[in-house]
């Protein structure tokens, strides 16, 4: 189909953008893989187009404990990007690898997904997971909304009248965390029916949601800590059931395995308790010391062996 008539902009500056878009009914066109479909349908009929595709609002960028994405990167540069090969960040380029069909991902952007907000898009999923924010920015002043205040619900955002979606701001998470995205698709329109994204945080990284490396000897103690603590219970709890209790080591795996962690976590993260993680961390460095350099024992002399028997053996 065609669509309704229309005037077009193509914008030269972000400023010129927003002052387009100041009229109303106006819409921005990116990559135009989800604005131009509904267009061709008429269940969108902008008054005014104003083309954001030249503007210089892409790019990947990691600084100052944040992945920085611009709103007009495409999705082949999300795919290939170096900066997203990282485990944390790995559901970002599963997601972007799997849009679509080759033209739509060297033309669809991220930004202009995230504004259209379809309801069969897979990197909102993503975003929500990872805690993401989009940048918003107007004529008048410039924000930062957080994407489970963003998506309103089905093609509808917090994106106010005259606001451009400019970036992606992604906390980056901790050392040892790591991502991924799924999906099942549609087999002949590749929609996404089901999709799903997880990030998936280690108890260090818990217990330091800021930091992205352990810092000096203190941290190192905790983790050490951890490890001591968690054996410790887990040998203690298999041992008293196995003594007590009569049941196979798997159940008691699956009943200990659970309290260990909760009990070992919780020692682990309570602030109050850093004088003695930072104690139980160096006792636990001292005996991996002593056990690594001790002596080794002299072998025992033979002894012989008695023979016990009768008559002649």
């Amino acid at each position: 189909m065609i669509p309704a008539a229309l005037r077009y902009v193509r914008a030269g500056s972000v400023e010129e953008a927003l002052a387009a878009l100041v009229e109303p009914d106006a819409k921005a066109l990116a990559g135009g893989q989800s604005l131009v479909s509904v267009m061709k349908l008429r269940l969108a009929r902008p008054a005014l187009v104003v083309d954001i595709s030249r503007l210089e609002l892409a790019g990947i960028e990691t600084a100052d404990g944040e992945l920085r994405v611009g709103a007009l990167t495409t999705w082949a540069d999300l795919a290939g990007s170096a900066e997203l090969r990282r485990p944390a960040l790995a559901a970002i380029s599963e997601c972007a690898a799997g849009i679509g069909d080759l033209q739509v991902r060297n033309r669809g952007t991220i930004g202009g997904s995230l504004a259209h907000a379809d309801p069969a898009s897979d990197m909102p999923a993503v975003l929500l997971a990872l805690g993401a924010s989009v940048a918003l920015k107007s004529a008048a002043a410039e924000r930062m909304v957080e994407t489970r205040e963003f998506f309103l619900g089905p093609f509808t955002t917090a994106l106010a009248p005259g606001e451009l979606l400019t970036g992606v701001v992604v906390p980056l998470p901790a050392a040892g965390s790591g991502s991924a995205y799924a999906s099942v698709e549609h087999p002949a329109s590749g929609f996404a029916l089901a999709g799903a994204a997880a990030l998936v945080v280690t108890p260090v990284a818990l217990a330091r949601p800021a930091d992205l490396r352990m810092e000096g000897a203190t941290d190192l103690f905790v983790v050490l800590f951890f490890g001591l603590v968690s054996g410790t219970l887990g040998q203690m709890t298999i041992g008293w059931a196995q003594r007590y209790v009569d049941v196979s080591l798997s159940s008691l795996l699956l009943l200990g395995v659970p309290i260990v962690a909760a009990v070992s976590a919780w020692l682990m993260l309570d602030e109050a308790l850093r004088p003695l993680q930072i104690a139980g961390g160096a006792v636990t460095l001292a005996g991996i010391g002593a056990m690594m350099w001790r002596p080794a024992r002299a072998p025992a002399p033979d002894a012989g062996w008695e023979r016990v028997g009768s008559g002649g053996d």
